[in-house]
């Protein structure tokens, strides 16, 4: 059975990187736009991870970690955004791992994403 992943950014140019390599890797990849729409995808179906960026609209990544923080669903930040903070907050939240997109291609993403589940 294929892990199933719920990638949540609102810049199609990362769903479409990070999703293709997450697909090679085996992965099944659902995508949401921005936190609302993501909220509806885990309620039709429970993902196995969520890899969430921080900045979006209607509902951030941190928003959205907040309110799904009682599912306990595996999740991994993926954000442009490299400050202490927002790190701290997020694994408060029980984060796996917060990840820049400046120092985690799609390629290394699906590797670690490997090793979670592996």
């Amino acid at each position: 059975m294929s892990t199933n992943i719920l990638f949540v950014d609102d810049e199609l140019i990362y769903r479409e990187q990070y999703g293709a390599a997450l697909a090679k890797a085996g992965f099944t990849v659902v995508f949401a736009k921005d936190g609302e729409e993501a909220i509806a995808k885990i309620q039709e179906q429970r993902p196995d991870l969520i890899v969430v960026d921080f900045v979006m609209p209607i509902i951030s990544g941190l928003s959205l970690l907040k309110k799904i923080q009682r599912k306990r669903i595996p999740t991994i930040v993926l954000t442009n955004l490299d400050g202490q903070t927002d790190r701290e907050d997020a694994l408060a939240l029980g984060v796996k791992e917060v990840c820049t997109k400046s120092e985690v291609n799609p390629t290394l993403l699906a590797e670690k994403i490997q090793r979670l589940f592996s």
